[in-house]
């Protein structure tokens, strides 16, 4: 393995995303658990970069993935829009496009072919955010961070995975 550290920070990332899956006592927990596991997200792509440092070929090759990962920022979005996005929002503004609140107000509409004689209108629950934490920015709005999160894991173990492969 040529990235020994960079594939331990990915490990660590992995124990972030269990420890943002459990239960969650307040706010000030969570914001705090989110801030480190979402920089502990982007210090991947760092220590990537200071491993690679230690021999010109490996620098060469991550120096090739960012370059593509900059030329098609669509397509690496998830880099872009997330794992950037939201650190730098976290790190510069103290801020996050992850829902805060304490409740998350679903709303269940019946599917127009529902029977004539059923008398269910819209309806709206409140979920408790350990189960559901919505993204509130454009970048995959809706979806629970966590599952986002775990997105941008594999697609680091992807890229690292690339690297190495490019290195044999």
């Amino acid at each position: 393995m040529v990235f020994e550290n960079t594939r331990l920070t990915i490990q660590d990332c992995k124990v972030a995303l269990q420890i943002l899956e459990e239960d969650c006592i307040d706010q000030a927990t969570w914001r705090v658990r989110w801030v480190g596991a979402i920089c502990l997200l982007r210090t991947v792509g760092f220590v990537l970069v200071d491993e690679g440092r230690q021999n010109s070929a490996h620098q060469q090759y991550i120096r090739e993935a960012y370059t593509r990962w900059n030329e098609d920022k669509l397509r690496y979005e998830i880099y872009w829009q997330f794992i950037k996005a939201e650190r730098d929002l976290v790190l510069k503004e103290y801020k996050s496009s992850v829902f805060s609140g304490e409740h998350v107000n679903l709303t269940v509409v019946p599917q127009p072919l529902m029977p004539p004689n059923t008398e269910l209108g819209s309806s709206v629950h409140q979920l408790e955010t350990d189960i559901y934490r919505p993204i509130l920015s454009s970048f995959r709005q809706g979806d629970d961070v966590r599952d986002v999160y775990d997105d941008a894991i594999k697609w680091w173990e992807s890229e690292v995975d690339r690297i190495e492969a490019a290195l044999l």
